[in-house]
């Protein structure tokens, strides 16, 4: 079977034995096109808001091409285009027109036709979208008198109408209604009913519907509305110094509690043994206090009984210490200044007088930089012969420290500050073991220094032995470094006459300088010796 469309043909005889094979002349002619066919339209309707309409276009050959085009056109009851469906003949099974308003629709079908068929027109089709049902619940969340209590409508659809109206009917549990409270689906989040006595409930919704959805009635809500619980309780407790009571409180009872009403307030030392019980009432409450008690830590708990109107609650414990004595303004001491070598004497002044005598003192030195040079540590008893450590040449603070004891808190004293200063030396100078000495040019001569520092904190640096005054001043002869306090020069070069010579100490961190007065060196010639050479004799 030929496509519709022009051909030629020619026939050929292929001859025999007796003629020879011939073709015959050619002759034209045409396929046509297959008439249009008569096509059926489709809707299966109604179907409800949200569901799509089936269509379909029935009559197209059985042999038409499958991607031939098919196109319904949709229009409302005012012959408005609405919407429109292309596929094809292979997926005309699945063509749908989907998303309509409810309303009534009429739908016609077109097929394109193919290379065999031309294209037709199916009749008109009408069909309906109706509103949809909703399946709603009522929802009441139940709440203590004097709260709102919150309502709802679950079941809604998505695409409901905000502004459509919701009605919520409030009955008591035998049926009497009580109020009812009007809101719409854009407002549905915040509906509540207030006012409502203690007591049960039930709550049932009505939603007016829309344009697209039927009018629907909700499922009952029960609900209670519950006593007004008592509001969290807060036990209050002043912490005071030995000596004063305590005062106590329970804060958060509501305004219009009964002021006859009963608090109790239970106190417990940290071993939760119960030392005192104090029984008030609301009216009294702001005088309630301890009986005195011993320094340490307590908790205190209160309890309200309530009254007709609340339930009676518990307040959270309090925690609480009768502190011992406050400890007076300390003032650290120190006797400075002190020379190096000798203990500076530190006090701490304003301890009460009838502080433990074994309670401790504590008395931190540091240098200038901060660190910490000596810790003195001793009791109130022997405070007073408190002493540092020898302590290098320097500017320094102490701060005293008082640990307290059974009845007072410990406290610091204010800084003291205070200054070791250098030692002053004193150096004598001796020539040969004496004041004066004489020595031939050349020769070696013996010097020696006393009287400098010794012993566990001895002087350091140099003693030099040098000439004071006339043409050779301060010529150094000899230097010794301490300990060392002796010197000799292996020959004295000086010229021939009387000399002065000092020795000077250098100094060194914690001593200062010094100079000796003068010992007296006579440098004397030395002694020649001649040879008289005897002439050879004459010949």
């Amino acid at each position: 079977m030929l496509p519709a469309g022009d051909y030629t043909v020619a026939g050929t005889w292929a001859g025999d034995a007796n003629h020879n094979a011939a073709t015959g002349s050619q002759a034209g002619f045409t396929v046509t096109s297959v008439p249009a066919p008569t096509l059926t339209t489709t809707a299966d309707g109604p179907k409800a808001y949200g569901t799509p309409v089936p269509l379909n276009l029935t009559g197209i050959p059985a042999d038409a091409s499958g991607t031939g085009a098919v196109t319904f056109v949709v229009k409302n009851a005012a012959g408005d285009t609405v919407q429109t469906v292309t596929t094809t003949v292979a997926q005309l099974a699945t063509a749908q027109a989907a998303g309509l308003p409810a309303g009534d629709y009429t739908v016609i079908g077109t097929w394109a036709g193919d290379a065999n068929h031309t294209g037709a027109t199916g009749s008109q089709a009408g069909f309906a979208v109706t509103k949809a049902d909703s399946s709603l619940t009522t929802t009441a969340s139940g709440k203590p008198y004097g709260t709102p209590v919150p309502l709802g409508v679950t079941g809604l659809p998505v695409d409901a109408d905000p502004a459509s109206t919701v009605t919520i009917a409030i009955a008591t549990a035998s049926g009497t209604p009580v109020t009812t409270v009007t809101t719409t689906v854009g407002r549905l989040a915040t509906a509540q009913v207030s006012g409502l006595l203690a007591g049960d409930f039930t709550a049932k919704a009505s939603w007016a519907g829309d344009a697209n959805h039927t009018a629907s009635t909700a499922t009952t809500a029960p609900f209670t509305v519950s006593k007004a619980a008592s509001p969290a309780l807060t036990t209050t407790a002043t912490g005071v110094a030995y000596g004063t009571p305590i005062p106590l409180g329970l804060t958060g009872i509501p305004a219009d509690a009964a002021p006859g009403s009963t608090v109790t307030l239970v106190v417990k030392d940290a071993g939760g043994t119960t030392v005192d019980t104090v029984t008030t009432t609301v009216a009294n409450l702001a005088s309630a206090q301890s009986k005195l008690l011993p320094a340490g830590d307590y908790t205190v708990t209160g309890t309200w009984a309530g009254d007709a109107n609340h339930s009676g609650a518990g307040g959270a414990p309090a925690d609480v210490t009768v502190a011992k004595a406050t400890s007076p303004a300390l003032t650290t001491t120190a006797d400075g200044p002190q020379a190096y070598g000798t203990p500076v004497p530190l006090g701490l002044s304003g301890i009460p007088a009838d502080a433990a005598p074994g309670s401790t003192v504590t008395l931190v030195v540091k240098d200038a930089g901060g660190a910490t040079v000596d810790t003195v540590t001793t009791t109130v008893a022997n405070l007073a012969t408190a002493k540092s450590k020898v302590l290098p040449a320097g500017d320094y603070t102490v701060v005293g420290t008082w640990a307290g004891d059974a009845n007072h808190t410990g406290a610091d004293g204010a800084v003291a500050t205070f200054t070791v200063d250098d030692r002053a030396t004193s150096i004598t100078a001796s020539v040969d073991g004496g004041t004066s000495a004489s020595v031939v040019y050349g020769d070696p001569v013996d010097f020696a220094a006393t009287g400098l520092p010794g012993g566990a904190n001895p002087a350091t640096g140099t003693i030099t032995f040098v000439v004071s005054g006339g043409p050779a001043d301060g010529t150094v002869l000899c230097t010794a470094t301490l300990p060392a306090t002796t010197c000799s020069p292996s020959a004295v070069t000086l010229p021939v006459g009387s000399y002065q010579v000092v020795a000077k100490y250098s100094g060194d961190a914690n001593n200062s300088p010094s100079t000796s007065d003068p010992v007296a060196l006579a440098v004397t010639p030395a002694p020649t010796s001649l040879t008289l050479a005897t002439p050879p004799a004459a010949t």
